[in-house]
C-alpha cells in the first residue's frame, strides 16, 4: 500500500467502518465497509470514489444514505489536507457533488452507496 493509499484509508476509517482498496477486499468481509478506488493516482490530480457496502436487508437504503451523509460531512467545502511523507494530498468534494445508490447483482446481494472526491497531491 502506498503512502497516499494509507493516508486515504486512515482518513476514511475515522468514520468507524473498515476501509479497503476496491481491489483488495478480503474474502468474506463483513458489511458494512467502505472501498476506495483511486483514478489517476500517479499524477498530481486525481479522483477518489468511495463506496459504502451493505447487506441488502430492510435497513440497507437508510444505512447507506447515513454513511454517504457522513462522508460528505467528513470533507469540508474547502477540503482537507492529508499529510504524506514527501508533501500532502488535498481531498475536496467533487465539483459534481454526486451521490448514488447501487444495487448489487442478484437478489440479496450487497448494495452500495457511492460518492466521489477530487484529489490533488503536492510534493515538497
Amino acid at each position: 500500500m502506498t503512502a497516499l493509499q494509507r493516508a486515504l484509508t486512515g482518513f476514511f476509517a475515522r468514520l468507524g467502518l473498515p476501509v479497503y482498496l476496491a481491489d483488495w477486499v478480503p474474502a468474506g468481509a463483513d458489511c458494512p465497509y467502505l472501498t476506495l478506488t483511486l483514478e489517476n493516482a500517479g499524477g498530481a490530480q486525481g479522483r477518489v470514489t468511495v463506496r459504502s457496502w451493505h447487506r441488502a436487508a430492510g435497513e440497507a437504503n437508510a444505512a447507506r444514505a447515513v454513511v454517504l451523509d457522513a462522508l460528505a460531512a467528513a470533507v469540508p467545502v474547502g477540503g482537507v489536507c492529508l499529510p504524506l511523507p514527501a508533501g500532502c494530498a488535498v481531498l475536496r468534494r467533487a465539483a459534481a457533488g454526486f451521490q448514488s445508490l447501487r444495487d448489487g447483482p442478484g437478489a440479496g446481494g450487497p448494495v452500495s452507496g457511492e460518492t466521489c472526491f477530487d484529489l490533488t497531491v503536492y510534493g515538497l
